[in-house]
């Protein structure tokens, strides 16, 4: 019973299946070598009927999956986003990569067979070996059949599963974040951007939308082109933003009366900002975020009911968040737009934060799993924060669930049963007021580390945040002793 017991654990291992397949192709290979027959073949014999067998196997192959792989989607869609049908095929390239293979091989074979390059004299030359054509488009399906396609079933299969789904989505806005911004934040730098609104009088060129959809980014080089003219670009879009048709994009601060100028300025600036009909990641880090909210919503709906596919949403929203909160604002984008007068609004790490954690409190806040869990959430990145202004951000997320200063009672009327509640106040809401006290005092710490000079310039920075928290601190040591005594 031992010796199958490990048979049946070395049948799983992942490697197993890979290694029978290339066996199974081993033995065909060394059967036809072995044979000396299996190479001749009479003068006029064609390789018409095998390419034509590949060919129907090949596309009934391609037919058959993909359409399998659309009603599971579908089906998923339904359960997740409708969103991960279009970014399955548009942004894994393996997909688009097989999918491209199987359509190459049934092509080439088709051209071999209309220009009638089937026959065993058909060859060509390269480097000193002659090779039939025939042979190439019989290989190259084969490989197709035998190792590309039961390796594709597998990745799909891994692929279209919430767990899968979450981290692609989390994954990819990362890479965005991490190729969006260019310097890590320190206690030099300002706690947040500086997005005070462009004071138009009413006298500027207001650049009306001649069309309707959303922002997906920005195109240089049409701004600058409005840089080189002399004038200031404010752009009042978020990328990623829904654009309606006769709304104000941008204002320049041109106030003549060129006609032409006046066009040409308005031509050049929506000719800068690309709308699209749907949002992509590129230049938008909400997008992912929105994706995962959503998925995180129906699964804590009652028709879904699936609140572990809500909790590994939560816990990739944090993984996003923590590495939005490390890069000091604005974007290397924004900057560089900036540095050629184009002026623009991008989301900072408050709006981040609200559109992460806020709508799955909303639907979810009487589910004791997912609010305690989001209480968790918010602990790490508490613990993991630096910037004065991210720190009051993040201690107000959880004082906006209003449940700190709450009676057993009082949250007993929430959660229904007293061990939640317990669980709650004990495990997770003293760890969270533990950790924003002991952070509070971490960055007291860290600037008294500093050189004097750098020590004057950072509490002149950060001030308003600082006293702030001093108050939030009082607070929270309030709470602390108030739920020791009960």
């Amino acid at each position: 019973m031992y010796i199958l017991k490990q048979f049946g654990a070395v049948l799983r291992l992942r490697w197993v299946p890979g290694f029978v397949l290339l066996s199974a192709m081993g033995v065909v290979v060394a059967f036809i070598l072995g044979h000396d027959s299996a190479l001749e073949r009479d003068p006029a014999f064609t390789f018409d009927e095998i390419l034509t067998a590949l060919a129907g196997v090949l596309t009934t192959i391609v037919a058959t999956t993909f359409s399998a792989v659309f009603v599971a989607l579908t089906l998923a869609s339904a359960q997740f986003s409708p969103r991960i049908v279009r970014s399955f095929f548009r942004e894994d390239w393996r997909v688009q990569l097989v999918f491209a293979l199987f359509v190459l091989s049934i092509s080439h074979i088709f051209i071999l067979k209309f220009l009638g390059l089937t026959r065993l004299d058909t060859v060509f030359q390269l480097f000193g070996q002659t090779i039939l054509h025939a042979e190439v488009a019989i290989g190259f399906a084969i490989f197709l059949i035998m190792v590309v396609f039961p390796y594709f079933v597998y990745y799909l299969i891994r692929n279209i599963n919430a767990a899968k789904i979450t981290k692609n989505i989390a994954e990819r806005t990362i890479w965005e974040i991490e190729r969006g911004f260019r310097h890590k934040w320190t206690l030099l730098d300002p706690g947040r951007p500086d997005n005070t609104p462009f004071a138009d009088a009413g006298e500027n060129l207001r650049v009306l939308s001649k069309d309707r959809g959303y922002l997906d980014h920005y195109n240089p080089l049409a701004l600058q082109i409005v840089r080189l003219l002399g004038h200031h670009v404010h752009i009042h879009k978020f990328v990623g933003s829904f654009v309606s048709k006769g709304s104000v994009m941008a204002v320049v601060d041109y106030a003549g009366d060129g006609r032409l100028k006046r066009q040409l300025l308005a031509r050049l600036v929506r000719a800068g900002m690309v709308l699209k009909e749907y949002r992509s990641y590129t230049q938008d880090v909400n997008f992912g975020i929105r994706q995962l909210v959503d998925i995180a919503i129906k699964a804590i709906s009652p028709a879904v009911n699936d609140p572990t596919t809500a909790i590994t949403c939560i816990n990739y929203l944090g993984e996003i968040v923590k590495e939005f909160a490390q890069y000091r604002l604005p974007s290397k984008a924004t900057e560089r737009l900036s540095a050629h007068h184009v002026h623009i609004h991008e989301y900072d790490f408050e709006k981040v934060v609200d559109h992460a954690f806020n709508q799955i409190h909303q639907w979810g806040r009487t589910d004791h799993m997912i609010v305690r869990h989001l209480v968790h959430t918010v602990t790490e990145l508490i613990q993991s924060n630096e910037n004065p202004a991210n720190l009051l951000v993040l201690v107000r997320e959880v004082e906006e669930m209003e449940l700190l200063g709450k009676s057993s009672e009082e949250l007993k009327a929430i959660f229904l049963y007293q061990e939640y509640v317990d669980s709650l106040q004990r495990n997770y809401l003293r760890r969270f007021l533990k950790a924003a006290i002991a952070a509070v005092d971490a960055v007291h710490a860290r600037i008294g580390q500093l050189n004097p000079a750098d020590q004057a310039s950072c509490l002149a920075l950060h001030a308003r945040d600082l006293e702030t928290l001093a108050n939030v601190k009082t607070r929270f040591l309030a709470y602390l002793a108030a739920s020791a005594k009960t």
